[in-house]
């Protein structure tokens, strides 16, 4: 088992989606990042999932679940990990 595999942290840099150009933000109220193309979404979970140190686990004052959330999309499963953080 590669490193990659055990502790994609490690392997894969934290990475955000494409900035939407002001222009285009500025015609409505939308996120000032666009979408993660291809699998872009999944290997950023990936790298989550395993941190080390799960902060967001227990320091979140929202109590989101947020390592579930990322395993959902992690597997591709959009609308489920959607429904989670609803």
């Amino acid at each position: 088992m590669s490193k990659k595999d055990t502790f994609p942290f490690l392997e894969i840099h934290r990475a955000l989606p494409r900035e939407v150009p002001v222009p285009i933000r500025v015609l409505g109220y939308k996120e000032i990042h666009g979408d993660f193309t291809d699998g872009d979404a999944s290997d950023q979970a990936a790298r989550c999932i395993d941190c080390g140190n799960p902060y967001c686990s227990w320091g979140c004052p929202l109590h989101n679940r947020i390592p579930q959330w990322l395993k959902l999309v992690r597997e591709g499963r959009i609308e489920e990990a959607a429904t989670l953080m609803h």
